[in-house]
């Protein structure tokens, strides 16, 4: 059984909602592979509950990549995984487009379009972060203490996965890295809480990865305008058609 050796509820991605809870490096990759078998048992059968199941392990995948953007410290690593979910969320985008078409329920088309402006944000922030962070008058104290905390943080989890990966690993020596680990990512979500109240413009820039949804559209920009937005992937070009009183896409 192709599956027996990633099953769906062995991985609890009731974890995956926790962001204290650390998983394994290994999880993103083995969740990947699960996502791209289960797609293809989707293909190979025409069955609906693959491509649910897809969109499960797609979902719980997402949570990880919002995660690990927000953590990496290096602008070139989180360009890397900015473009890598890009091509994840065109794929997410044809699962629930592929359900929309058959059963045309709003819920499917409403994930679509959420999908559709993750990926831009995805490919925004590999950008933008780029930034100077002057640019922001933020002071050069607080970015400092950001990028150490980053590269404590990147450091401990690094120690605490290479441990766990030793055949007979001390599990006193991984309970000390991660009360480390902890205490840095407290100081972290404090940080950040600074730069959420005082410094708007950068935390929005740099933390936060919300989109618009569909529903929100129409009141974003106005009751007689058209948002035409489109997705590119390998071989597909999505075009979302959305106004106050018309939601529909285009393959």
């Amino acid at each position: 059984n192709l599956l027996e050796p990633y099953d769906i509820e062995r991985f609890g991605y009731e974890e995956v909602r926790h962001s204290e809870i650390k998983l394994s490096e290994n999880v993103p990759g083995m969740l990947y592979l699960k996502y791209k078998v289960l797609n293809a048992l989707a293909a190979k059968t025409g069955s609906k509950t693959y491509t649910l199941l897809a969109i499960t392990c797609g979902d719980a995948l997402t949570k990880i990549y919002d995660n690990k953007m927000l953590e990496m410290s290096e602008d070139q690593s989180r360009a890397i995984l900015s473009a890598n979910t890009r091509s994840f969320y065109t794929e997410m985008i044809d699962n629930y487009c592929t359900l929309y078409k058959a059963e045309k329920s709003r819920v499917y088309l409403e994930k679509a379009f959420e999908y559709s402006e993750r990926s831009k944000v995805a490919g925004f922030l590999a950008v933008t972060r780029q930034l100077n962070a002057t640019r922001f008058s933020i002071p050069p104290d607080l970015l400092s203490v950001e990028n150490k905390l980053r590269n404590k943080i990147g450091s401990y989890r690094e120690m605490i996965n290479k441990e766990r990966t030793i055949q007979n690993s001390d599990s006193n020596k991984i309970l000390k890295l991660e009360q480390k680990d902890f205490m840095y990512t407290r100081s972290l979500d404090s940080l950040e809480g600074i730069f959420e109240k005082n410094y708007p413009a950068y935390y929005n820039l740099k933390y936060n990865t919300r989109t618009a949804s569909l529903e929100s559209v129409p009141r974003i920009i106005g009751p007689k305008e058209n948002l035409i937005s489109y997705i590119l992937s390998e071989n597909k070009l999505y075009i979302f058609v959305v106004n106050q009183s018309y939601n529909e896409f285009i393959i």
